[in-house]
């Protein structure tokens, strides 16, 4: 499988090109196959407006993307589970970093959720949607977990079993933890098990080629 390059700013040579082979296991719906490459990409972070290469961190032993969208009930309340995901791992090395593709979403509207709900993982704003695309992202609240030593996704699926439509409960399972802790080891990361539940992002391009 494979999708065309595309430039993800008009000043800054970024890219994001995803591939799998077709011997690979199948992901849940909406999801990219586990062991898919993804290629280098430069986004601008809506807090700070500093610029985040994916390739400049080929040093670190992870790195996680999350989907994330401003008004997202579900991309709030995971704050809290997501900044100590982050903190757990941190000394270990995994860069976390959220991606906005939602196109209503301005920086000044994703900042000031951030400032509000203390969200003080980079956002990084996916103005064209083509990360986002490329990567098969459906909702927000989608968890990759990439190896920079491949640039494999060894992880695609929920951060945990805690979120769901209009409910919040404890977790049972840290899906995204566990995986974080297989690479971390030099082991496989275990499949999903379910997909994301959280809130739908509209990709009109996509959905044309779709249709078309």
């Amino acid at each position: 499988m494979m999708f065309a390059r595309v430039g993800v700013l008009a000043a800054a040579a970024g890219a994001l090109l995803i591939t799998a082979t077709a011997s690979e296991a199948q992901a849940l719906p909406g999801q990219m196959p586990a062991q898919a490459v993804v290629q280098n990409f430069t986004l601008v972070d809506a807090q700070q407006q500093h610029t985040h290469e994916l390739y400049k961190m080929a040093n670190d032993k992870a790195i996680v993307l999350v989907s994330t969208g401003v008004g997202c009930p579900i991309a709030r309340a995971m704050t809290p589970a997501l900044k100590a995901l982050r903190d757990k791992y941190a000394a270990q090395g995994v860069e976390v970093m959220m991606i906005d593709s939602n196109l209503q979403d301005g920086r000044d509207a994703i900042a000031a959720e951030a400032k509000e709900f203390g969200i003080d993982i980079p956002i990084l704003m996916d103005k064209t949607q083509a990360v986002g695309e490329a990567l098969g992202v459906t909702r927000t609240a989608e968890v990759f977990v990439v190896t920079p030593k491949t640039w494999k996704i060894a992880y695609h699926g929920p951060l945990d079993d805690r979120s769901d439509y209009g409910i919040q409960k404890a977790s049972s399972h840290a899906f995204a933890d566990v995986a974080l802790a297989a690479v971390l080891a030099g082991r496989s990361a275990p499949a999903a098990t379910q997909a994301s539940k959280g809130c739908l992002i509209d990709f009109p391009a996509r959905a044309r080629k779709a249709t078309s």
